[in-house]
């Protein structure tokens, strides 16, 4: 690829990064407003109750996530061949494959759910009803989640943010409307909660097929034709991902069955709180990648092995410094920000959040790692060791809280898991691709460990000022400031400066 190919594809990347932004900025602060109404509207334990049985639509967001990536995979890879005349039969693959998981899915979660709930489930009798009803829609949403997985996709590869950003906040709006009728009901609020809850993905699932539809009418062959080569491959792809992400599903909710069963939906409630502020930080993470991840997919499809393996390293970086900026804050000051967002905060609320926070920081270093991977199309070892590492995290956790340890402990032992499968990840990685860990710790690892020891002085700065709203906004604002400039003179290099810098200005210009 030349130089000005590459740049326009850079400027494709940042443009993409900015429709992916402004949504964020509106999804986030009405997600905010959207979580207290709830927590406050429900109460702590039916919020902890529905944070268990309701969190397989959850759970589904991460499944969703990367299976719209897997579907990507195959997608952008045609794409990037320009052979278009297969697009269809492949899209038409993954349609079947997608519809016939989310029936498997439905009969699954029915089965072993309710017998969960009725057995095991540690909560008041008279809330029984409303935990197998949210089992109920809960599990009509994953279906319809799992079903538009390929159309997100098709959107995705062709790197139309624009479009997705304006569906996910009228989802988001919609969503507020939803929870402000929930919240005027004076009974059955749990059971409303979820039937609305489960109408927003209905309406969303709707939109995302009408305009593909409309937009892509030469790929939507919905025929339930099945091309037995595309469909071996494609399935068998499939199958690993699903390993991997179902390991990683598999010990989310486990987890939050193991702490129902140590600590009570109160603790799970905690917990529930302290992901939902990380899932917020972490669609800074998932905007870049999304934005990122088809040009990966499409420069190994096209044989640009250098143009991928620059994103790999970069990629890895930039996460990090996206999701440090607004941490950076959060961390010092998260006792005030529960207190304004809640009110009332539950115990351990504060520790879960800090090591979420910490661990979504790990999380960063393997961003462009799994992309990578899949566009080789070489993915059973990198799943399969990814399961085991993840579920080992499953009895360490039980043992840690028989041995009387913290709620927290399990957060902690996530974030040694994560640093575990980085190591792996990078073994892998090596032996698939052109990887060189030379050239990710100098690129990737030494500016996040500069900018890492920089920023220290914040903690002076934090002592500065006391606990009054207006303080606290201050010092968000100047600990962001400060973070900036220091990821700007000390991760970044010239060359990137130089390009944040033209972006910028000629954003400034094209608005004067």
């Amino acid at each position: 690829m030349d130089k000005n190919n590459t740049e326009n594809q850079n400027k494709k990347l940042a443009k993409s990064s900015a429709f992916l932004y402004v949504r964020l900025l509106i999804t986030t602060l009405i997600g905010i407003l959207s979580s207290r109404i709830i927590f406050n509207a429900l109460g702590p334990e039916n919020f902890g109750l529905f944070l268990i049985v309701g969190g397989i639509v959850s759970l589904m967001n991460i499944l969703n996530s990367s299976m719209i990536s897997t579907s990507n995979r195959f997608i952008s890879i045609e794409l990037g061949k320009q052979e278009k005349g297969k697009l269809g039969l492949i899209f038409n693959t993954l349609f079947i494959i997608h519809l016939l998981l989310a029936v498997f899915l439905i009969l699954l979660g029915e089965s072993i759910g309710r017998y969960y709930i009725l057995n095991f489930l540690k909560v008041s009798k008279n809330l029984l009803p409303d935990a197998l009803n949210i089992l109920h829609f809960s599990l009509l949403s994953t279906a319809l989640l799992t079903i538009i997985v390929p159309f997100q996709a098709l959107i995705t590869s062709h790197e139309n943010f624009k479009t997705i950003s304006i569906i996910e906040i009228f989802q988001s709006i919609t969503n507020l409307i939803f929870v402000i009728i929930m919240s005027l009901f004076v009974e059955n609020k749990l059971f409303v909660f979820s039937l609305l809850s489960m109408v927003n993905i209905v309406i969303v699932s709707i939109i995302y097929y009408l305009y593909c539809l409309r937009k892509y009418p030469l790929y939507i062959q919905l025929k339930f034709y099945i091309n037995k080569k595309n469909f071996i491959l494609v399935l068998k792809y499939k199958i690993w991902i699903l390993i991997g992400v179902m390991g990683s599903m598999t010990v989310k909710q486990i987890s939050a069955i193991i702490i129902n069963s140590f600590f009570g939906t109160i603790i799970n409630a905690s917990f529930g709180i302290a992901s939902r502020i990380n899932e917020y930080l972490w669609t800074f993470v998932k905007n870049l990648n999304q934005a990122a991840v088809p040009q990966i997919m499409k420069s190994h499809g096209s044989g640009d092995k250098n143009r991928s393996m620059d994103l790999l390293y970069n990629l890895s970086k930039y996460t990090f410094f996206v999701l440090l900026v607004p941490t950076v804050p959060i961390l010092f000051s998260i006792d005030k920000i529960l207190y304004y967002w809640l009110g009332s905060v539950p115990n351990y609320t504060t520790e879960f959040a800090i090591i979420m926070l910490i661990h979504g920081l790990v999380s960063c270093l393997v961003s462009g790692f799994d992309p990578t991977i899949q566009a080789t199309g070489k993915i059973k070892i990198a799943q399969i060791s990814y399961s085991i590492i993840t579920i080992i995290t499953i009895p360490v956790t039980i043992l840690m809280f028989k041995l009387n340890f913290p709620p927290y402990t399990i957060s902690i032992i996530f974030i040694f898991s994560e640093i575990t499968n980085l190591i792996v990840q990078t073994r892998i990685l090596k032996k698939l691709v052109d990887f060189k860990i030379v050239e990710y710790i100098k690129v990737t690892l030494i500016p996040i460990f500069f900018v890492i020891i920089c920023i220290l002085p914040t903690i002076l700065l934090n002592m500065l000022f006391g606990e009054t709203f207006i303080e606290f906004l201050i010092f968000s604002l100047l600990s962001i400031i400060f973070t900036l400039l220091v990821i700007n003179y000390v991760g970044l290099n010239d060359i990137e400066r130089t390009f944040m810098k033209n972006m910028v200005l000629n954003k400034i210009k094209n608005k004067v």
